[in-house]
């Protein structure tokens, strides 16, 4: 175990000043935080999904996550993050200590960003990444928040490192089996990675056939079996709540619904039952629930004495039979869903705001690197180790399946570490001509 953490908490301020720089960011970090208790801007009160979040981590505590009661049954989140905060609640902690935990995720991505990174790059390059990471200010929301995303984030970039420490330095059982729970438990927190994880497994059977391949496949598949086998007590709840097999949400119907609208005017957000979900949020925004209800309200008013996991059962239907009877229409909101990703836009029959503005210059420019790391890795494809290809992979197969669904941009921010320390290696082919690290020459470089 020692040698696992070992690269974690090896930080030495004499000897790598790169490093103090992610030290000193960790202490901004915190002190905003304590800035923002002591001003009262991080308040005990819950606000939207992070009162469902701790409801269920009550729920928990009391012995079970969801009422039996088929009208009352919540699949609605996966159960990671409430887990996290069971613990927190049964010894009595409110919401700013929530939030303070968020903070320290977050503070620890930043860590794990940086040694993910000098898999590949020197201790200059993997401190910048990181450091690009700490000041992407579009995730700033979520750390000070009581919300699954800085979990997710955490999750996803740990799951890469402990993925490529097996490929790349070791190949020990530990790496694979810490990598797999990993894994499971982001799957629990954000259940789109379930399917991730299907995706990933089919690819992983794939390049088994290539000989060069084969035995880091061999690792990776063990690894997804171990994330599959972590899910399954909670597949097997599901299971006896709704007598479905692989069944991890009850949210996956409305948001594949209002994805596959096909109305024109309408560009695939997700909204609510009675259409409220981006009303409230701007003064000077007019609320656009009538203009949805015009199009929607006979289908919700239709589902309305369904139970809730009828209603998703209801909604998945509906959506098919439009991605089968509008196709195109169905394409159109997928290249909107992108966008939406990254900029926030479009979105239907709703005023734009300044905000939007916020958006374009940080995700412009990362989505500029990422066609330009697609680029590099086209051209060095035959030549590429398994453990540079596993991350525009995992990015690639999470972010299309996403896509498959209404997301936003908190649904991209899981993921801009990851991209991040693609980017950057992709650069660094790109500057020098060369590609990434074999397993001797990486070990040299962190020898030095």
């Amino acid at each position: 175990m020692n040698k696992i953490l070992n690269p974690l908490f090896s930080l030495n301020i004499r000897e790598t000043k790169p490093e103090y720089a992610l030290l000193v960011i960790a202490m901004v970090y915190i002190a905003s935080f304590a800035f923002m208790l002591l001003t009262g801007r991080i308040v005990g009160q819950c606000v939207s999904d992070e009162c469902g979040y701790i409801q269920l981590g009550i729920n928990i505590l009391n012995g079970y996550y969801s009422s039996r009661i088929p009208a009352e049954i919540n699949l609605w989140w996966g159960p990671g993050y409430p887990v996290l905060l069971a613990p927190l609640i049964a010894i009595g902690l409110t919401r700013e200590w929530f939030v303070f935990v968020n903070v320290l995720l977050s503070v620890l991505t930043i860590f794990v960003l940086y040694v993910t990174a000098r898999f590949f790059l020197s201790k200059s390059l993997a401190v910048l990444a990181a450091i690009v990471w700490a000041l992407y200010y579009l995730h700033f929301p979520y750390v000070f928040s009581a919300l699954s995303e800085p979990l997710a984030t955490f999750l996803a970039i740990s799951f890469l490192y402990f993925l490529i420490r097996a490929i790349l330095v070791d190949g020990q059982l530990s790496n694979i089996l810490i990598c797999g729970l990993i894994f499971g438990f982001l799957i629990l927190t954000k259940v789109i990675f379930a399917y991730v994880l299907v995706a990933l497994f089919l690819l992983t059977l794939i390049a088994s056939l290539y000989e060069r391949l084969r035995p880091n496949s061999r690792k990776v598949a063990l690894a997804l079996l171990v994330a599959f086998i972590t899910t399954v007590p909670y597949q097997f709840y599901t299971f006896n709540l709704t007598g479905k097999v692989f069944y991890f949400s009850n949210a996956g119907g409305s948001s594949l619904y209002f994805m596959t609208s096909p109305h024109s005017g309408e560009f695939g957000e997700w909204n609510n039952g009675t259409f409220t979900a981006n009303c409230g949020f701007a003064t000077d925004v007019p609320c656009n629930a009538e203009k949805f209800a015009r199009n929607h309200a006979h289908i919700f008013a239709s589902a309305e004495k369904l139970n809730p996991i009828e209603r998703d059962d209801y909604l998945k239907k509906i959506a098919f039979e439009n991605i089968i009877n509008h196709p195109l229409k169905y394409m159109r909101n997928y290249v909107n869903n992108f966008s939406r990703m990254l900029f926030n836009i479009p979105n239907s029959y709703f005023y734009q705001r300044e905000q939007t503005i916020a958006r374009i210059l940080p995700n412009s420019i990362l989505l500029t690197l990422m066609i330009l790391a697609v680029g590099v890795n086209l051209f060095y494809l035959s030549r590429f180790p398994i453990s540079v290809l596993v991350i525009p992979i995992f990015v690639a197969s999470y972010l299309s399946i996403h896509l498959l669904v209404s997301s936003e941009p908190r649904h991209f921010n899981i993921m801009v570490p990851c991209i991040l320390v693609w980017v950057f290696n992709s650069l660094r082919v790109l500057c020098l001509g060369r590609l990434s690290l074999s397993r001797s020459a990486f070990l040299r470089q962190v020898d030095n």
